[in-house]
């Protein structure tokens, strides 16, 4: 789960308890190891940052779980992210879409 507010879907924090994520969010701050955060499992794609840690949450390849609004095309497609990583310049996302000549944005 991220350790943050995800604001689309049934819940925007997705831990029984406030404090439990913002323990998580303390002990990955504190740690000098941990470079990029990926998250998923609340069916929505966002962004965001646990201090200077860059935070990826996921959105869910099962379309009939995916929360947020996608144009009327994209509804019934895929979406996965690639990741990269480069030591010189940490990571980068791309953004697939499964059938993506088929699933054209109307």
């Amino acid at each position: 789960h991220p350790p943050f507010e995800v604001p689309v879907g049934p819940e925007p924090f997705n831990f029984q308890h406030h404090d439990d994520m913002m323990r998580l969010r303390e002990t990955l701050q504190a740690s000098d190891r941990v470079c990029a955060l990926f998250c998923g499992h609340v069916h929505r794609a966002a962004t965001g940052h646990v201090g200077s840690i860059p935070t990826w949450v996921m959105p869910s390849v099962a379309t009939p779980l995916r929360w947020g609004d996608y144009p009327t095309g994209m509804k019934e497609c895929p979406i996965y992210y690639l990741h990269r990583f480069d030591p010189g310049w940490g990571f980068s996302t791309e953004t697939r879409i499964v059938g993506s000549r088929t699933c054209m944005v109307a």
